[in-house]
């Protein structure tokens, strides 16, 4: 009988000291979990209101302290990933370890082609022409080139739950409306792209973007565009590259809390000796390249796909000129008759930018130039 009494106080002390190390553990050193990212700031000590209030904001300050809560969450992430479920919102699981971005919805919403652009397209046509009139009177040949999103180009990778609907994307509502309206002339990037897409990965699948393989295939298909009107243009060819065995670790794994556990083996692209030496024109990045003398001088206004397609832009023209797409005005790249060609590089997902257009001053304090920060 006293074994038992004896054994019963040891649970219920047990007990007692298991409810109590949560509080205790405040006490301890937080070790945290990288890559894991509530999205959220810790609730602070109140400094002042109601008796309520604070008694309220105090049991929420103790919550979010308790020990190894981001350990915590960080298991519950996982065992969510395991089923196939994201923690964050905002990527999508999808088959094979391939991950995708949706930013409210609209990637979702893309995908399936439940939804149209609307009216949205009318001043995406309006401004592009204007900016395609403006732009061309000054003697610059103006592109618009769209990094097409993941979801687009590997759609067999797409989460069960999430699959590719019927009907036009709203990318090509946008090419089928700037046709209509003579507004741009654009370049297509999409059957390349998805014609070469099983040879090797040309995005990463942990990542949002392209990998230099998916560049060096719209460098392609670039040049297949402009070399017909720009005879100078340089056009590496393979003998100009080399490729080389890679491993990566993306941005949409960071967002899930894998980050260095879900890797990329995929195949870069690398430009094997450059001739273009660092400048700068108008307060941007630029190359000059002495090795294409009668090679035009192109403007890229890019994201965060643009840094890829650099290494190899720079290669084939005689001046690169580098900055933001957000900066599409005239008092950050200066007189356009100063370019032979301008490409505005947007992704996908944010197309929607083209209601923009060039502007008469820009609303970014850099002036224009990109920074490695500027997007995700």
């Amino acid at each position: 009988m006293k074994q038992h009494k004896g054994i019963l106080a040891a649970t219920v002390l047990l007990f007692f000291l298991m409810m109590l190390f949560p509080i205790w553990g405040n006490l301890l050193p937080q070790t945290g979990v990288e890559g894991m990212n509530e999205n959220r700031e810790l609730t602070e000590w109140p400094e002042g209101g109601s008796l309520k209030n604070r008694i309220a904001v105090i049991t929420n300050y103790f919550e979010d302290r308790l020990a190894f809560r981001e350990q915590a969450i960080a298991a519950l992430a996982r065992m969510d990933i395991a089923l196939g479920q994201s923690p964050v919102d905002r990527v999508m699981i999808g088959l094979n370890g391939w991950l995708f971005y949706d930013e409210e919805g609209y990637s979702r919403e893309d995908i399936r082609r439940t939804g149209t652009l609307g009216e949205s397209l009318d001043y995406i046509a309006e401004e592009q022409k204007r900016t395609a009139e403006t732009l061309k009177a000054a003697g610059a040949d103006y592109r618009i080139v769209i990094a097409p999103d993941k979801h687009t180009i590997y759609p067999q990778y797409l989460p069960m739950n999430c699959r590719q609907g019927s009907g036009p994307s709203h990318l090509d509502e946008i090419y089928e409306a700037l046709d209509r309206e003579q507004a741009a002339r654009y370049v297509d990037l999409r059957p390349d792209l998805i014609r070469e897409s099983g040879t090797s990965n040309l995005y990463y699948p942990t990542d949002t973007h392209w990998n230099s393989a998916g560049a060096w295939v719209a460098y392609q298909t670039l040049m297949d565009a402009l070399q017909p009107e720009h005879p100078g243009l340089r056009r590496l060819t393979e003998a100009d590259v080399e490729r080389a065995e890679a491993t990566a670790s993306g941005d949409l794994a960071a967002m899930i809390g894998v980050a260095g556990e879900w890797i990329d083996h995929y195949t870069a692209v690398l430009v094997k000796e450059s001739a273009a030496r660092e400048d700068s024109f108008n307060g941007m990045d630029s190359w000059v390249n002495d090795a294409v003398p009668d090679g035009p001088h192109v403007l890229l206004l890019h994201d965060s796909f643009g840094p890829e397609l650099i290494p190899f832009l720079k290669e084939s023209v005689h001046r690169l000129t580098v900055g933001s797409n957000e900066n599409f005005s005239l008092s950050a790249i200066g007189d356009p008759a100063q370019y032979d060609i301008i490409l505005a590089e947007y992704v996908e997902r944010n197309a929607l930018w083209l209601t923009g257009g060039l502007t008469e001053e820009s609303e970014d304090e850099d002036g224009g130039e990109w920074d490695e920060g500027d997007w995700e």
